[in-house]
């Protein structure tokens, strides 16, 4: 029932120019994922890496604009992103949701072999999932149990 409306939004959303900022309060991860690089002026940033940053777009898609532009930038990450990483991701974060079902299902669209799906399938098909909140008449995957929105897999990819 959680995924049959739309999701609850950050009311700390601000607009510059045509940049959105979105401040979010993160759940207890003990910073899983979380990495540092080089700033413009080499002082020390903190960002999440790429596995942590595909996680949260599929945790919060609305955050990322949308499942459609979730789907388009796992197409063009899939070939860099770590699943070993991102499965010890997944379980150190503790979700209680299964968006490892996911997770998976994007990246198999985004060419991603059954080979290196296994350490997500490893996770277990429990429940059907949803990919996406407030989806009208989706269609459903049943090799991730997911329902998804109808047309993503053939407009997207």
């Amino acid at each position: 029932m959680a995924f049959e409306n739309q999701p609850r939004r950050s009311a700390f959303e601000f607009v510059s120019g045509s940049f959105r900022v979105t401040f979010l309060n993160g759940k207890h991860t003990g910073d899983a994922g979380v990495i540092e690089i080089p700033g413009p002026s080499a002082e020390r940033v903190r960002v999440t890496s790429l596995e942590r940053t595909f996680i949260d777009c599929v945790v919060r898609p609305q955050y990322a604009g949308g499942i459609a532009k979730v789907a388009a930038a796992y197409r063009d990450g899939a070939h860099r992103v770590s699943i070993p990483d991102l499965v010890l991701l997944l379980k150190r974060t503790k979700f209680v949701y299964p968006y490892h079902q996911a997770i998976g299902f994007l990246l198999q669209l985004a060419g991603r072999t059954e080979e290196d799906l296994k350490p997500l399938l490893s996770l277990g098909l429990r429940f059907k999932f949803y990919l996406d909140y407030g989806m009208e008449a989706p269609a459903f995957d049943p090799h991730w149990k997911l329902y998804y929105p109808a047309g993503l897999a053939s407009t997207t990819f």
